[in-house]
């Protein structure tokens, strides 16, 4: 079994590899609609809770999904 870079990481991003002990940049990229982003904001929050200095980079190819990412403070 890998040793968590994080303690309090979930046993599902641990199992199969390592977490770095650093990231600096996160780029997320979503090409669907609107509904798969709101059901992604939670794993968005988490990825901050694990990553807190990481910058988080929000692509899209939607422009009314831009409207909706705007509002979250932890997208850069």
């Amino acid at each position: 079994m890998v040793t968590p870079a994080y303690s309090d990481a979930p046993p599902q991003l641990t199992k199969f590899t390592s977490i770095p002990e650093k990231v600096n940049k996160i780029a997320i990229i979503c090409l669907s609609g609107m509904g798969n982003i709101l059901l992604f904001i939670p794993a968005l929050i988490r990825i901050k809770e694990i990553f807190p200095e990481a910058q988080i980079y929000f692509i899209t190819i939607r422009e009314a999904n831009l409207d909706l990412i705007k509002e979250c403070p932890f997208i850069t």
